[in-house]
């Protein structure tokens, strides 16, 4: 497996001078079907549109890969582009907001073949805050696979399995139970030739960080099949927040947590009715009874973390028929959206973070693990990461230790990952991580200077 992590410096949206830098690390040819996988996760929310650059990857990353896609096919393939937002996302806001459509029409001709796909299933429609509306959608016009982890998926070594609902119309006891872990992924991915994986880096309130192996997430059909998070608190086998936390122990009981519980069964005709008392609600008492660390945003979350592992594994060893192997059966790379990356309550509330850097690699692990790095944040404390360096088991997602990696430069300066930076750029964390994953020797009000010096 690879252990190489490229960074280059990069300071302005420019597909060209992009294109020039990643060119070399996109191995393709003509005839071959690419599904390039951004993140669309959610259209900005009310009042924050100035914080749209930091959350969904940026166009012209995309315009850039598209770029040598279709220089490095002799332009005859297939390119489809697509991802699973959120359930609420209206992804034909987030297309025209990036111009999906004028940059497709550039590059498509009648033997490279480039499509848009929203992967998800289904939609909900949100007022104040509430599921109102639900309604089929499409989905992957090639259909899903079911892959059956089983005892092999990190689920079946938890205990408790009482994981939080997303969606009642497909209960979890579907994917996840004592014998049964299944996910509903998208066929069209499983199908291609080459996965080209363009994250935008960010914090995550569930995850501590999103990136390379968090943004497979947007690979499946059905959001319950990934479960995010456990009902309860630690003390009781969940994770949905600290046992002590009054504030979120209060939001899951009582009047607020009935009217909780009702808002996720997500019944429309109830819901409507729930609207006018939500808005009087969210503008005198939301700030009162809000907790950041509520329904598993916090670093006692240890659900989302195996999820993310697990569709890591089925992405690199599952053949075109959605059967897994022992060998890595899909070539593979990422390339990320760091030129202006996101902090504080992320992914859906990020702060822009200028950060002016692309990485690149082939291999999620190692590339997970130098973007955690350059935000300060200490891979020992991110589950996502030292789970996966830990695991051992079917399915592994590398064969190198941390201190195996290799960091290179636009020069071809390549250094070991503990000898890249004495400083670097580094990252607020959400609030239920903050204090807990920063690196001991790194802060955010330390002054801020070169990743690689």
């Amino acid at each position: 497996m690879d252990n190489l992590c490229y960074v280059y410096e990069q300071e302005d949206y420019n597909a060209k001078t992009i294109a020039q830098k990643i060119e070399g690390h996109i191995d393709v040819k003509p005839g071959q079907k690419i599904f390039v996988k951004p993140n669309w996760v959610m259209h900005p929310w009310n009042g924050e549109e100035k914080n749209w650059t930091a959350t969904v990857t940026n166009p012209a990353m995309i315009e850039a890969v598209l770029l040598v896609l279709k220089q490095k096919m002799q332009g005859k393939g297939t390119v489809l582009i697509g991802d699973a937002p959120m359930t609420g996302a209206k992804i034909e806001v987030i297309w025209n907001q990036i111009q999906i459509d004028d940059i497709i029409n550039k590059y498509q001709t009648e033997q490279f073949h480039v499509q848009k796909l929203d992967l998800r299933m289904y939609y909900w429609h949100y007022v104040a805050n509430t599921c109102v509306s639900r309604r089929k959608l499409k989905g992957d016009p090639s259909g899903y696979f079911k892959i059956q982890m089983g005892k092999d998926s990190l689920f079946a070594e938890k205990t408790v399995k009482n994981y939080m609902v997303t969606d009642t119309e497909h209960p979890i006891s579907e994917y996840h139970d004592e014998d049964n872990n299944v996910y509903v992924v998208s066929r069209s991915i499983i199908e291609s030739d080459v996965f080209i994986n363009l994250p935008k880096l960010k914090t995550h309130r569930l995850a501590g960080m999103t990136c390379a192996m968090k943004n497979l997430v947007g690979t499946i059909g059905i959001k319950n099949c990934v479960p995010h998070s456990t009902y309860g608190s630690d003390k009781h086998g969940g994770d949905s927040f600290p046992e002590g936390d009054k504030d979120a122990m209060d939001g899951h009981s009582g009047l607020r947590g009935l009217v909780d519980r009702i808002e996720r069964r997500k019944i429309p005709f109830v819901n409507y009715c729930m609207v006018p008392p939500k808005i009087i609600y969210n503008k005198f008492f939301r700030k009162k009874y809000a907790n950041k660390k509520a329904y598993g945003a916090w670093y006692g979350n240890d659900t989302v973390w195996r999820s993310v592992i697990d569709l890591n594994r089925i992405l690199m060893y599952s053949d075109k028929e959605g059967k897994l192997h022992d060998k890595v059966q899909r070539q593979y790379i990422c390339i990320v959206d760091s030129i202006i990356a996101g902090e504080k309550e992320g992914p859906l509330h990020p702060t822009p973070k200028k950060s002016n850097r692309i990485f690149v690699g082939k291999n999620p692990v190692a590339l997970d693990a130098v973007a955690c790095k350059f935000m300060g944040f200490d891979y020992r404390k991110m589950p996502v990461l030292f789970r996966s360096f830990e695991l051992d088991r079917r399915w592994p997602l590398v064969d190198f230790s941390y201190e195996d990696i290799k960091v290179c430069t636009s020069a071809n300066i390549c250094q070991n990952i503990s000898e890249v930076f004495q400083r670097c750029v580094p990252f607020i964390p959400s609030k239920g991580w903050k204090g807990h994953i920063e690196h001991e020797m790194i802060s955010a009000e330390k002054e801020e200077g070169k990743f690689l010096e």
